[in-house]
């Protein structure tokens, strides 16, 4: 289902790439890409997400619902695994980095844009379609 896709978590990349960037390439890697499945920070990101999950529908006395593959109804090549719905029309992306595991919860309620904070600065890569 994903592989035939353009994906949120890919789009950033797409919509960024240079002129000089071979198309052939960045579409190779993303279908045929290396396995991280048992990259220890996604390993880590796995284990903690229902947790965090747990955590902002508590902070935030929402309930999450949880869904799989999103696939855009008049675009059939586009779609998105959020994390969960949240409410009428919100929804959560949960990113558990194993770097920031001693941080503060971090609450980003911005519409239309998902924000990524590294290193102490605010970046942004995802887009909403």
């Amino acid at each position: 289902m994903r592989k035939d896709r353009l994906t949120a978590s890919n789009f950033g990349r797409i919509c960024t790439m240079r002129k000089t960037t071979l198309c052939a390439k960045t579409v190779q890697n993303m279908l045929y890409g290396p396995d991280l499945s048992n990259n220890e920070d996604i390993l880590y990101g796995r284990n903690n997400e229902n947790n965090a999950r747990k955590r902002y529908e508590l902070e935030k006395n929402v309930k999450v619902n949880k869904c799989g593959l999103v696939i855009d109804l008049n675009h059939s090549f586009l779609a998105a695994s959020p994390d969960g719905f949240v409410g009428e029309d919100g929804l959560i992306e949960v990113k558990c980095l194993r770097s920031a595991r001693k941080e503060k919860f971090i609450d980003c309620d911005v519409k239309n844009k998902c924000y990524i904070i590294k290193n102490g600065g605010i970046r942004y890569n995802y887009y909403k379609f």
